[in-house]
């Protein structure tokens, strides 16, 4: 019988709770699961962390960028989170600040799968205070993010007089994989493999890992499993032939992941 496997890409995070539910989900339902995170996420340094409560106090609107954000939040920013307006990129994240019991937040979710689908919400909310060129003060947007990010939504901001400040709340490390992690991935493929890709970086890293020979054949004989459009045409220009998109709910990951190869 062929065993299917299934290659997680996901960055390693101790401090999201239930992290790797994708994983122990994977697993119940009797499929091979693979542990290969190219990245792990830590907390950010305290002076980071202490920059980014005063940041948060002031700010007139917040934007977390992933659940990531929103969990580093919640752990060393609690409580400048409370009455805040809050942007988010999915309903998850919006559910699991519901759930922390903030005092009286507004979540609004970005209606793209990026955060340039929150830029009509925060300049409406801003524009329905008082027109922005009569402002003597201009707003401020905090985004909460790893050290590095990308900085479109920002931008956009500023073109329209909105201040915009970075908070960094965690950040990326790059993870090695055990050594006999490559030579699994290699057999696997022979028989039935999917990876599951979830940043735009991923496709590129992930086989650059791999030999000439191994990487070949993830090209050509695996399921590409791909989390956004970004994700998918990078997967594209790396050469996978079997890309399946699945930008959805964890659910949609799930179900694309048990195709077989």
């Amino acid at each position: 019988m062929t065993v299917h496997t299934i290659a997680l890409t996901r960055p390693q995070c101790d401090f999201i709770p239930l992290a790797n539910s994708l994983q122990h989900g994977l697993e119940q339902r009797g499929h091979r699961v693979l542990d290969c995170a190219l990245t792990q996420i830590i907390p950010a340094k305290e002076q980071d962390l202490s920059h980014a409560r005063q940041l948060l106090q002031k700010a007139d609107a917040l934007v977390l960028v992933s659940p990531a954000a929103v969990y580093a939040a919640l752990s060393y920013c609690a409580a400048e989170l409370q009455n805040k307006w809050i942007g988010v990129m999915g309903q998850g994240s919006a559910q699991v600040l519901q759930s922390a019991g903030l005092s009286s937040p507004i979540l609004v979710i970005s209606d793209s799968h990026d955060a340039m689908g929150l830029l009509p919400p925060i300049l409406t909310r801003f524009s329905s205070q008082k027109c922005l060129e009569n402002r003597i003060k201009k707003p401020l947007t905090v985004i909460g993010r790893a050290a590095q990010g990308k900085n479109d939504l920002g931008q956009a901001l500023q073109a329209h007089a909105i201040e915009v400040q970075y908070a960094t709340l965690y950040r990326r490390e790059p993870r090695r994989w055990p050594e006999q992690l490559a030579f699994q991935l290699a057999e696997a493929a022979t028989q039935s493999l999917s990876v599951l890709f979830t940043t735009a970086l991923a496709p590129a890293d992930f086989l650059q890992r791999l030999n000439a020979e191994q990487a070949a054949l993830m090209l050509s004989r695996c399921n590409a499993v791909c989390t956004h459009q970004n994700v998918a045409k990078s997967a594209r220009q790396a050469g996978f032939k079997e890309i399946i998109c699945a930008f959805g709910p964890q659910d949609e990951w799930i179900s694309a992941l048990e195709l077989k190869v």
